[in-house]
């Protein structure tokens, strides 16, 4: 498996779904972006103070404004964009795996 192959995929390659209609290719990115995003989470709150968790429920599960989530990230959570790019690789790696075990 070429791991350099693998985070420079979109996620259409990653999921084979070159083919399918817009609307399925669609539905299935949006899933998959639902699966990185929870994963984004679960590694933000496990990293953060027990204060800075109680903001951040603030902030993102009783709905702040674009504004304040962007503050808290920068405030809270420097390396956001390589969190979101190791969840997202992550995330490709295990579905070229299922595929590739699939026989496709």
């Amino acid at each position: 498996m070429n791991l350099e192959k693998i985070a420079q995929s979109n996620l259409i390659d990653t999921l084979q779904l070159k083919d399918a209609p817009q609307e399925a290719r669609q539905e299935a990115v949006d899933d998959a972006l639902e699966v990185i995003f929870e994963s984004v989470a679960d590694r933000v709150k496990a990293e953060l103070s027990d204060d800075a968790r109680i903001e951040y429920e603030q902030v993102f599960d009783e709905g702040g404004s674009e504004e304040k989530r962007v503050a808290f990230i920068k405030k809270h959570i420097p390396n956001f964009e390589e969190i979101v790019a190791e969840e997202t690789f992550r995330y490709k790696y295990l579905t070229e795996i299922m595929v590739s075990a699939s026989g496709e």
